[in-house]
């Protein structure tokens, strides 16, 4: 009655049952046996580079799914290999090798992933909004900072005589001057999601559709114009109030392909910018106000990108005016060009 026995398949088998199978075991040739040792290092290494590929290409939640998968089947290989096969195959290390991988791999990839959201907003928290800083973090491929082709908006600002004002008035009044007016700018761009590139001078250079995508950067980069005279105006009645002197500025815009980057020197100076003709083509486009008597001047590329809604009168009541063909210096071909006038 006392003679109980635990075994891996029960908690009370009696001792003479045990021997039994003990005997039978013998008499038909039939043991446990262990895999070789040689088998199961080349399955847990086996297991392991398969683990490691799947950890490594998908996001940490599908990676914990993957890593329950993992121990699952092999649990089951282990119990149909005792069921069928009468061969022990002890789980435990490759249990333990998943386990480290899985918590090794998902540290590094949040070490890295840390790395490259501070290395990101590093770049980008100049030149564009928090909300698209944290777009870019989620999706750091989107943003190639060694440089790509890339369709997009670019947009000049210029103070129109800007040295002969500042010979008129006190250096400290000039740099006021200019920081509430590139305050005043800088909000209509992030509020259009532009990308502020620099300061040049008294200068502004903005471009749309990078490093996020951008369909409709064309149009918003002609109503970021708009609204930049529109401050602009609010910001001359508050001068004049004020005693102070205003100013007036010329914008040109321009649409095409462009290469768009990370350019300047690693670990001294590096900006995200964007260069090509199209890039200078706005740049003339802007200096061209002075001849032509106008605030914003935008290419025949751009006019074409918001026609449609020019015509259905999504910029009413804003008058887009042809200004005709002109030859810009560094193209062989004319280019036609329109005045934009706001009210």
């Amino acid at each position: 009655m006392y003679d109980l026995r635990v075994t891996p398949v029960s908690s009370a088998l009696p001792g003479v049952e045990k021997h039994a199978n003990v005997v039978a075991s013998i008499i038909s040739g039939k043991s446990l046996k262990s895999i070789s040792a040689e088998i199961a290092i080349f399955f847990i290494i086996l297991i392991g580079v398969l683990s490691t590929t799947v950890y490594t290409r998908l996001k940490v939640d599908y990676s914990f799914i993957a890593l329950i998968g993992f121990l699952f089947m092999i649990s089951l290989l282990s119990y149909l290999l005792f069921l069928f096969k009468g061969v022990w195959f002890s789980p435990l290390y490759s249990f333990g090798n998943l386990i480290v991988q899985f918590i090794l791999i998902i540290v590094l990839r949040h070490l890295y992933t840390e790395k490259e959201a501070k290395h990101i907003k590093k770049i980008f928290s100049n030149y564009v909004t928090e909300r698209v800083v944290n777009e870019l973090i989620k999706n750091p491929s989107m943003a190639k900072l060694g440089g790509e082709r890339r369709d997009v908006t670019v947009l000049f600002s210029d103070i129109r005589g800007f040295t002969a004002l500042s010979e008129k008035i006190q250096p400290e009044n000039v740099i006021e001057l200019l920081n509430e007016y590139f305050a005043a700018m800088t909000e209509v761009i992030f509020k259009w999601e532009g990308t502020l590139d620099k300061f040049i001078g008294d200068a502004i250079m903005v471009f749309w559709g990078a490093p996020l995508p951008q369909p409709d950067h064309a149009e918003r980069a002609v109503r970021c114009a708009i609204e930049m005279s529109q401050k602009l105006r609010e910001l001359c009645k508050k001068w004049s109030y004020e005693n102070k002197p205003t100013i007036n500025i010329g914008i040109g815009i321009n649409t095409g392909e462009v290469l768009v980057g990370n350019i300047g020197v690693e670990g001294k100076k590096m900006d995200y910018t964007v260069i090509g003709d199209h890039v200078n083509l706005a740049s003339r486009l802007e200096g061209l106000n002075k001849e032509f008597n106008s605030e914003i001047i935008i290419s025949e590329f751009t006019f074409q990108r918001i026609d449609n809604l020019i015509k259905k009168g999504a910029f009413n009541p804003v008058i887009f005016k042809e200004l005709g063909e002109i030859r810009v210096k560094g193209r062989e071909k004319t280019v036609r060009i329109y005045a934009v006038i706001t009210s």
